[in-house]
């Protein structure tokens, strides 16, 4: 998993190449990574709680699907393939945004240039990846933002940013 190749882009999203996770962060690059939120016909959020096993923010909410950018592919095929993989559902997306962030974590530099994309189901039945959700919930946006103050550890750091993302944007 280690050899996996991404494209390496600047920060403002130009592909300069082709690399291994390792070697954008070593390089100073960044990488794409899609995040997707899913509304329900009320506007709850659907939000997912990382396994515990996992290594980057274990038992933390999140968005309700993510993940990197496969090298060449498009944000969009990105975020529709994640949430085909994690919750088995295929919904129209709609693009919030792309921005840049960059983020520190076990002492390393991580540069992200993120897609965050928007959509919305009723009546589809999810089918959650259980290596990818402990759990998932519909929750409030005002509901989510409440916890996040109160309890600013039990959502991932990239999640609250992409989600302050949305609200300003939305």
């Amino acid at each position: 998993m280690n050899d996996v190749l991404y494209d390496a882009v600047n920060e403002k999203d130009e592909v300069v190449g082709k690399a291994t996770k390792a070697e954008i962060i070593k390089e100073g690059l960044y990488r794409r990574i899609v995040h997707v939120l899913i509304f329900d016909r009320s506007g709850r959020l659907l939000i997912v709680q990382r396994p515990s096993s996992d290594k980057a923010y274990p038992n933390q909410w999140t968005s309700s699907a993510m993940g990197h950018v496969e090298l060449g592919e498009p944000f969009e095929e990105a975020a529709k393939r994640e949430l085909k993989e994690e919750l088995g559902i295929s919904v129209n997306l709609n693009l919030v945004g792309k921005f840049p962030d960059i983020s520190v974590r076990d002492n390393t530099e991580h540069r992200i240039i993120y897609g965050l994309f928007a959509g919305s189901i009723g009546g589809v039945e999810l089918k959650p990846d259980s290596r990818e959700a402990q759990s998932v919930k519909w929750e409030s946006l005002d509901a989510i933002q409440e916890d996040i103050k109160s309890n600013p550890k039990s959502y991932a750091m990239p999640f609250q940013r992409n989600f302050n993302y949305y609200l300003q944007h939305k």
